[in-house]
C-alpha cells in the first residue's frame, strides 16, 4: 500500500543568532527600520504604536528571559536586555538596616533632647521612651507606610519593586560622645538617606509614566506626614520649660509658619521649646523636598522623563 510521503520542512541554511531570534519576535509587534548594534541588541524602530505594543512584546519576551526597553529621542530605539535576576536584598539586610536606623534615630533624639525636657517628659518620664515615641516611631512608621504604598502601586501596575532601605548615619555617634554644641549638629536626624533597592529604573516597567508616579509616591507620603507632624507639634508644644543648654531648632516650612498664625503662635519662642514631633516633621519634609528635586534617579527627575 502506497503511503503519501510527507513533504520536507524548509529550514534556514544557517542557524539563527540570538539577535536574529529577538529581531524576528520584535517584528511581530513593532516595525523595525534597522539594526543599530551596541552591547545589547538595539534597533531603530517605527514608534507610532510602540507604547501600546511594548507590554505585549515584553510579556512574550519574559518567557524567554528577556525584556525590551523603548528609548525616545530624535531616533526611537528599542533595546533588548536579559531580565534582571537576584536584584532584591535579603530580608536579613532589611532587618539589619532598619534596626541600625532605629538605634541612630534614638541616639540622635537623645542628643538634642538632653538640653531640656518638660517636667514629667513629653509623653513619659523616661527619656528613652520619649525619644522613641516622639521621634523614632513617627519617622520609621512614615517610612514603612511610604514603602508599603510604593510597593502596592507598583504591584497594581504589574511590577515588583523593593522596599525602602534606610541608610543609618553613624556620624551621630561623634556628636553624641564628643560633647560638641548642638550648633555643630549639621545633620541631626540619624538617617542619611532612604533608597529603594533595587533601583526603580532597574525594574521592567510598562511605560515611563508608571515608573514616575510610583517613584513620586514616597516623597508625597513624606511631605503629607511631615505637615501632619508639624501641625501636631505646634498644637502640643508647651509654653516653656527649663533649658540646660543651647536648644536645637527645627525650622518649619513657610506653609507651617502661615498655619501658626491661626493659633496665634510665634515660632521665635515656640521652636526653642520645640516638641519632638517638630524634628520628625523636619526630617520628613526635608527629605521629601529633596526627593522631588529634578535630579536623575530621584523621583522628581523621573517626572521629567
Amino acid at each position: 500500500m502506497n503511503e503519501k510521503q510527507p513533504s520536507p520542512l524548509a529550514v534556514h541554511k544557517d542557524a539563527w543568532s540570538q539577535k536574529d531570534l529577538l529581531e524576528g519576535i520584535i517584528q511581530r509587534y513593532i516595525p523595525i527600520r534597522s539594526h543599530v548594534g551596541g552591547l545589547w541588541p538595539t534597533w531603530e524602530i517605527e514608534a507610532d504604536q510602540a507604547d501600546e505594543k511594548l507590554p505585549e512584546l515584553n510579556s512574550y519576551l519574559e518567557r524567554l528571559g528577556w525584556m525590551a526597553r523603548l528609548q525616545r529621542g530624535d531616533v526611537d530605539q528599542l533595546t533588548t536586555i536579559p531580565l534582571p535576576h537576584d536584584q532584591f536584598p535579603g530580608s536579613r539586610i532589611h532587618i539589619y538596616m532598619w534596626t541600625a536606623s532605629l538605634i541612630t534615630l534614638l541616639l540622635s533624639a537623645l542628643r538634642w533632647m538632653e538640653n531640656g525636657r518638660p517636667s514629667g517628659g513629653w509623653f513619659v518620664e523616661s527619656e528613652f521612651l520619649d525619644a522613641l515615641i516622639g521621634f523614632v516611631f513617627p519617622v520609621l512608621f512614615t517610612l514603612f507606610l511610604a514603602s508599603y504604598i510604593q510597593t502596592r502601586i507598583s504591584a497594581k501596575l504589574g511590577v515588583r519593586t523593593g522596599h525602602i532601605l534606610p541608610i543609618p548615619d553613624p556620624s551621630v555617634l561623634l556628636w553624641l560622645f564628643s560633647g560638641l554644641s548642638t550648633s555643630f549638629f549639621i545633620w541631626p536626624f540619624g538617617i542619611f538617606f532612604i533608597p529603594t533597592l533595587p533601583r526603580m529604573d532597574a525594574r521592567p516597567w510598562p511605560d515611563r509614566k508608571s515608573l514616575a508616579w510610583t517613584s513620586v509616591s514616597v516623597p508625597i507620603v513624606l511631605l503629607v506626614s511631615g505637615f501632619v507632624f508639624w501641625t501636631l507639634g505646634l498644637i502640643l508644644a508647651p509654653d516653656a520649660y527649663l533649658l540646660t543648654g543651647e536648644p536645637y531648632r527645627a525650622n518649619p516650612p513657610f506653609l507651617i509658619e502661615l498655619l501658626s498664625t491661626a493659633f496665634d503662635t510665634s515660632f521665635q519662642t515656640t521652636l526653642d521649646w520645640g516638641h519632638p514631633f517638630f524634628f520628625a516633621a523636619g526630617f520628613l519634609t526635608l527629605v521629601g523636598w529633596l526627593l522631588m528635586l529634578p535630579i536623575p534617579t530621584f523621583p522628581g527627575g523621573r517626572l521629567l522623563v
